[in-house]
């Protein structure tokens, strides 16, 4: 690791950059961008200067036309600047001619992608004066790197939030070893060697990269679970009492799962989760919190039998789920049925959501599928919860059995440990930690 000259009391430039990814009434940014930089805003703000900076399509097609995104999230816009300037926070947009939200950009749009968001951010970082970008995964950090060819003394924070070729292959984007596989995995292998801290989101994704760049780069692998801010996600006895008395669920076990559902969590798994569960406990309700279709979920529960009141479903605004999560008795991670051999689903299951630092916060012990592996080794290790086995599922009902005699336990183990490892204002402290380190 390069040597950096201690940082004697000036203030950071931060800028943290996110590339192609929807800002506007999006769960993941509100609870893992938005909450974060303001905590950090908070906490340090004589000591950082922070800077947000998101490259956004130009345009979005779809079946209402071609709609302008400056013009159709204006008013969102407007509020958000605010919110950010009123907290010490800049904040600038950089449109590029693409037509709509993605991050897995095909090999074939990426160049036209970097020739348009290199130069301005560019720009935006030597008007700034940054000495560190935050990138948020691949695309930011890909872009900060061809950047720092001519600002050699700028600082990558490469935040990797998950494995961005894999992810690719899982949504269905590109193949693997196909052309756009190969080169983001190259991609991939530049930026870990080239950026001075990489953050992940769990210890068995740091082990597995340590696998990929050795133990001589170790040493600048961080490890920072998902932020979850405690104030509002967090264990309320007499909340939970009220909201299942408001929907008549106050005598039921409520098995809840908070997010989406398709590609990483599929909600045939799920079922099936919940299936075993309700042949040991039979007025048992599973309860969940997803912007998946409403309809097709419901056909997928009748299907496997379940009746009308065997289940809840909601689509929230993220600002209601802490409320709603409260109703729960235990959350699932129901990963994918997937297959033993398949490497991709593997390497994806070494990484943890943020829906597992809320579970933890609202008290709830986890059920996890064996093949989410970041999660398995947080419940395994810290005792919050039991694993499922889809090739053995029947060890799920004794494994059930046994935790309902230690509910009280457990639970208290799930709230010690997401104020461990989740609590978003000690999360803030390790990110100002790092910058500090990069000066």
């Amino acid at each position: 690791m390069n040597q950096k000259r201690k940082n004697t009391g000036h203030t950071i430039k931060v800028m943290y950059l996110m590339c192609m990814e929807n800002i506007f009434g999006h769960g993941v940014f509100e609870t893992q961008v938005n909450n974060l930089l303001l905590k950090l805003a908070e906490d340090f703000k004589e000591e950082i200067e922070l800077s947000l900076v998101s490259v956004l399509p130009l345009f979005h097609i779809s079946r209402k036309g071609v709609e302008l995104i400056a013009h159709k999230y204006r008013e969102q816009l407007l509020n958000m600047k605010q919110r950010f300037i009123s907290s010490g926070i800049d904040f600038e947009v950089i449109y590029i001619p693409l037509p709509r939200f993605r991050i897995y950009l095909n090999i074939l749009i990426l160049p036209i992608f970097l020739f348009c968001a290199v130069p301005i951010v560019l720009m935006k970082i030597i008007k700034k004066e940054v000495e560190v970008v935050h990138c948020r995964s691949y695309l930011p950090a890909l872009v900060i790197l061809l950047s720092r060819k001519l600002m050699k003394k700028l600082s990558i924070v490469f935040d990797m939030r998950g494995l961005f070729p894999e992810e690719g292959v899982v949504r269905n984007i590109w193949r693997k070893n196909s052309l756009s596989y190969k080169i983001w995995k190259t991609i991939e292998k530049k930026l870990l060697f080239k950026c001075e801290k990489i953050v992940v989101l769990s210890n068995t994704f740091a082990e597995y990269l340590t696998s990929l760049v050795g133990n001589k780069f170790s040493n600048k692998i961080y490890v920072i679970e998902p932020a979850v801010d405690l104030s509002k996600f967090k264990f309320d006895p007499e909340l939970k009492m009220k909201m299942k008395m408001k929907y008549k669920i106050d005598k039921r076990k409520v098995i809840v799962y908070c997010g989406n559902l398709g590609s990483w969590h599929n909600p045939e798994t799920l079922v099936s989760i919940f299936q075993l569960i309700k042949r040991k406990i039979d007025d048992v309700l599973l309860l969940v919190l997803t912007n998946f279709d409403y309809k097709e979920l419901c056909e997928i529960m009748k299907r496997y039998g379940l009746k009308r009141n065997d289940f809840l479903i909601f689509s929230l605004k993220p600002e209601y789920i802490p409320l709603y999560l409260s109703m729960g008795d235990y959350g699932v991670i129901p990963f994918d049925k997937g297959k033993n051999k398949d490497s991709v689903r593997e390497k994806i299951g070494f990484t943890i959501g943020i829906k597992t630092g809320e579970y933890l916060a609202c008290g709830l012990p986890i059920i996890v599928n064996k093949r989410a592996k970041g999660v398995m080794r947080i419940v395994r290790e810290f005792d919050v919860g039991i694993i499922y086995d889809p090739e053995r599922p029947d060890l799920l009902i004794n494994s059930f059995e046994g935790i309902e005699k230690f509910y009280s336990k457990i639970q208290s183990n799930c709230i010690k440990i997401a104020e461990n490892y989740f609590d978003i204002k000690k999360n803030a402290k390790r990110y100002h930690e790092i910058y500090k380190e990069c000066v």
